[in-house]
């Protein structure tokens, strides 16, 4: 684990100091294997809200077949985000763009949609459109894959909401209104409502946060549910 958090790091040498402790904080406290795992290789990705390319850079490096399309709304991150791909050696493979704030993939183009402890910053309202904007994106039987922090009652719960609330209120770092965790069974509910079956659903351990990582699917015929299951 201190070996890849030392190689991730390593792709951030040379930027801010700012920047390299967001990053070194990020690969401490996330499950970055376990979303990479979920990420089949041959794919083509598209991580809404790469940030400074952390989970794009690892998926490229860990899966030689997958192409990323990297995007994010804040411009300041993205710099760092294409830096990182060069230095990791795989700049043809992670495109990086700057998007809008209401972006979202066109419609059956991407196999794979990821989203890493962003969703978090949508109210209920614009979380269900933008579930719905994803699954219309999902080519049938593509994938969705979604990591954020578990409301479970708790003090982890509360470290978490604080650290959010510091980052994007006070020193600006995450681009946001709002912070809003929810528990596993609402996430799974949300998935559902938007159309998705959830394939899977598990509570990875990285660092000091409690976790939560959906894996979702458009279902290769609409209306026609085969029943989701856990793993």
């Amino acid at each position: 684990m201190l070996r890849g958090i030392g190689r991730a790091v390593g792709w951030y040498r040379g930027e801010g100091w700012r920047t390299q402790l967001h990053v070194a904080v990020r690969a401490l406290t996330c499950p970055v294997d376990e979303i990479v795992a979920a990420v089949p290789d041959g794919s083509r990705v598209v991580e809404v809200g790469c940030g400074h390319g952390l989970l794009a850079v690892s998926i490229a490096v860990a899966r030689p077949g997958v192409h990323v399309r990297a995007v994010d709304v804040d411009s300041r991150k993205l710099g760092a985000a294409r830096r990182a791909a060069r230095r990791a050696g795989v700049e043809e493979r992670v495109q990086v763009e700057e998007v809008g704030p209401r972006w979202q993939p066109p419609e059956h183009t991407a196999e794979v949609v990821l989203v890493g402890d962003v969703l978090y910053l949508l109210d209920d309202r614009e979380l269900r459109r933008w579930l719905r904007g994803v699954h219309r994106a999902l080519v049938p039987e593509g994938r969705l894959v979604v990591k954020e922090l578990d409301a479970a009652p708790g003090r982890r719960t509360q470290l978490a909401t604080a650290q959010e609330r510091w980052a994007v209120e006070r020193l600006g770092i995450t681009v946001g209104a709002t912070v809003r965790f929810r528990a596993a069974h609402r996430w799974r509910e949300l998935l559902e409502s938007a159309g998705f079956e959830v394939h899977g659903m598990s509570q990875p351990r990285a660092g000091w946060h409690r976790h939560v990582l959906f894996v979702a699917r458009r279902p290769a015929v609409e209306g026609l549910h085969a029943g989701s299951w856990s793993a």
